[in-house]
């Protein structure tokens, strides 16, 4: 498939997924409904180079008291990850899902694609609620992972 904005569009109805061009910044920006939240997905050329980004943010703004829980509990789920990709930016206060696409001659495999794309969504659907409740300080890293220790002893 070419490396074009249409072309990616295209690509992206054909997995039910409706997106537009921002035109101002020439990347493409879609919302992804998961567990009640929209997390924006936003996807761009790199500059000078043979990668496109996938970009995917957690709907919070991260408090400034959760930084050292919300990086701990990222390292954590980023070990465990085939793909990993969880950031934090500290001077925006958000965190997303990033993953770089190779493209070679200016085209992209289509398949390979729509497997990014797939993949942030699967990744924020499992792992979201829980970036978003360490984030907003509605628990602390701790709490969750006694919680997790206490579900995982009674199955």
């Amino acid at each position: 498939m070419e490396l074009n904005e249409k072309a990616l569009i295209e690509s992206l109805d054909k997995i039910g997924i409706k997106a537009t061009l921002q035109e101002e910044n020439n990347q493409i920006f879609t919302s992804l409904s998961i567990n009640g939240f929209d997390y924006p997905m936003f996807i761009r050329r790199l500059q000078g180079s043979h990668l496109m980004q996938v970009i995917t943010f957690v709907p919070c703004t991260v408090e400034i008291d959760s930084s050292d829980d919300l990086g701990k509990l990222l390292h954590m789920i980023n070990k465990e990850l085939d793909m990993p990709g969880f950031c934090y930016d500290d001077d925006s206060k958000t965190v997303f899902y990033r993953l770089v696409v190779p493209c070679l001659n200016q085209k992209v495999d289509e398949e390979l694609f729509h497997a990014y794309v797939n993949t942030s969504k699967q990744v924020c659907t499992m792992f979201g609620t829980i970036v978003q409740a360490i984030a907003v300080k509605a628990m602390s890293l701790k709490e969750m992972l006694d919680k997790a220790k206490e579900l995982s002893t009674q199955k």
